[in-house]
C-alpha cells in the first residue's frame, strides 16, 4: 500500500545531470553521518535509548541517505505542496510534522499510485477516502485533489490520535488500518507505538517519517544544496480558479474554448479522471493567462479570491450552441470584416478577447464563438490544408469536399471554401 525508497547497489557520487550548484550524498560519505542526539514526531520524543528503536531508526536513516536521488527530487517538490500543507495544518490545529507523513506516503508525487489501489499525495485507498468524505469514482477522484485530500488526511489523523492517544499510534493506524491497531492493543495490552510489536512496515513507519523530516529540514547538512530556481514552484502558481456548472461533456473542447489545453487542465486538476464533468458545481484551476469564456455558468475568481465576475453574457445561451475557433489576423483584416465573416459583432469579439479597442494587430489570434451550422466562407491561405481547416471549424474533410465539390484533399491557395461550422 505504501511507497518506500529503494536501496541502490551502486550510487554515483555526483548527479551529473544537475547543475554545478547541486551536491548530493554519495555512498562513500554515508558512514560520515550520525543520527542526531534527539528526534521527535509531532512533539513526541523518540526513545532512542531503546536498542531496538535506535536500530530501526538507523536502518531508516541510512536507507534514505543511500537513495539520495529520490530524496533530492522529494526535496525539490517540497515547495510545490508544503505551503498548502502548512496552511491547512495551521487552520486545523494539527502538528506541522504531519506534512512529512505525506512525504513517506507518496514522495510528494500527486500521481503516486500503489498496487494496493492507494492513490494521491496521502495514498488513500478508495474505501477509506470515501469514509473521510472524498469522492472516488471513474469520473472524479478527489484523492488527487491537493486541498481536499489533505483536509481529509488531517481529519483522519486527528481522529486516530484522539482514539489511540498519540500521534505515533495515529500514524501507525494510518499505515496499517484502524482495525489492525485495535487488534494489537487487544492482544498485546499495549498502545505505545515504541513498545508494541507491529508488522514490519508499520513498526518502521514513524522512523521513516522522522528521518525524512530530518533530511528535508536540514538539507545542506546532508549535501543537498539548491538555488531557488532548482525547486519546483508551488502547484497553484500562475493559476486562476473558475467555478463551472456541469455537465461538461467535452473537457478537451472546453479547455480550448477557455484559452488553455486539456493537458494543462489535467495537470492543475489531477482529480479529473475522464474527458467530462458530471452535473454539479466544480472549481477548476486554469492558467492565469487563459481567458475564461464559458457557456456553462462559469465565474472567474480574481487572484485575491474576494470578487467574482459572471461571464455568462459572453456566449449565447445554451439553446444556440457555439463553437470556439481561432482567427489569425491577416494582411487587410480589420475588426468589422472579421465580425462579418463569422456573423458576430465587433463588441462580442472585443469582449471575448478583452480588447479595449477595435484595432487589429497583424498575426495576432482572436478567439471567436460561432453558432453551430453557421455558414462561412474560408479563403485558403498559405499553410492551410484540409486537415487544418477541418480541425479549426469542427467538421470533417469529407464534409468540406462534399460542400465544395472537391475530388481530392488538396486545398488550393486562394480558393474560397464553404464551411458549415460544427457540423461534424
Amino acid at each position: 500500500m505504501k511507497i518506500w525508497f529503494v536501496v541502490l547497489i551502486t550510487l554515483s557520487p555526483v548527479l551529473a545531470t544537475e547543475k554545478d550548484s547541486l551536491q548530493t550524498v554519495s555512498a562513500s560519505h554515508i558512514n560520515s553521518f550520525q543520527l542526531p542526539d534527539s528526534m521527535d514526531f509531532c512533539g513526541e520524543r523518540i526513545p532512542m535509548e531503546m536498542s531496538d528503536v535506535r536500530e530501526r531508526l538507523e536502518d531508516a536513516y541510512y536507507l534514505v541517505l543511500s537513495t539520495d536521488f529520490r530524496t533530492m527530487q522529494m526535496l525539490k517538490r517540497t515547495r510545490r505542496y508544503f505551503g498548502t500543507f502548512e496552511k491547512i495544518l495551521k487552520e486545523m490545529d494539527a502538528p506541522d510534522d504531519l506534512k512529512f507523513l505525506a512525504c513517506a506516503e507518496s514522495s510528494l508525487r500527486i500521481d503516486a499510485y500503489s498496487h494496493a489501489d492507494a492513490g494521491g499525495l496521502w495514498q488513500f485507498i478508495p474505501s477509506t477516502a470515501k469514509l473521510w468524505g472524498l469522492r472516488v469514482d471513474k469520473i472524479i477522484d478527489e484523492r488527487f485533489h491537493v486541498e481536499k485530500s489533505t483536509r481529509a488526511a488531517i481529519t483522519m489523523l486527528k481522529s486516530l490520535r484522539e482514539q489511540f492517544g498519540s500521534w505515533s499510534m495515529a500514524a501507525a493506524a494510518y499505515n496499517t488500518g484502524q482495525g489492525n491497531i485495535n487488534e494489537v492493543i487487544r492482544m498485546q495490552r499495549q498502545n505505545d507505538y515504541f513498545e508494541a510489536f507491529l508488522n514490519k512496515e508499520t513498526r518502521n513507519y514513524v522512523f521513516h517519517i522522522v528521518v525524512i523530516k530530518e533530511l528535508l529540514t536540514h538539507p545542506e547538512k546532508y549535501g543537498f544544496k539548491f538555488n531557488d530556481e532548482d525547486y519546483y514552484e508551488p502547484y497553484d502558481t500562475g493559476v486562476q480558479t473558475v467555478t463551472v456548472k456541469g455537465p461538461i461533456n467535452d473537457l478537451g473542447q472546453w479547455a480550448i474554448a477557455n484559452g488553455t489545453t486539456y493537458k494543462k487542465l489535467k495537470l492543475f486538476n489531477y482529480w479529473i479522471m475522464k474527458y467530462q464533468l458530471p452535473v454539479g458545481t466544480w472549481e477548476l484551476m486554469i492558467p492565469s493567462d487563459a481567458i475564461p469564456v464559458v457557456n456553462t455558468g462559469a465565474v472567474q475568481t480574481d487572484s485575491v479570491g474576494d470578487q467574482s465576475v459572471a461571464l455568462d453574457s459572453m456566449v449565447a445561451s445554451s439553446d444556440s450552441q457555439r463553437f470556439y475557433i481561432v482567427h489569425t489576423v491577416r494582411e487587410g483584416d480589420y475588426m468589422e470584416r472579421i465580425a462579418r465573416q463569422y456573423g458576430v459583432s465587433v463588441k462580442e469579439i472585443m469582449t471575448w478577447n478583452r480588447l479595449s479597442s477595435d484595432a487589429t494587430i497583424l498575426n495576432s489570434k482572436l478567439r471567436i464563438y460561432v453558432p453551430a451550422a453557421k455558414k462561412i466562407i474560408h479563403t485558403v491561405k498559405t499553410g492551410d490544408s484540409l486537415i487544418r481547416i477541418a480541425e479549426q471549424y469542427k467538421v470533417s474533410i469529407n464534409q468540406i469536399k462534399q460542400w465544395n465539390n472537391l475530388s481530392d484533399d488538396v486545398a488550393v491557395l486562394g480558393t474560397s471554401l464553404t464551411i458549415y461550422i460544427g457540423m461534424n
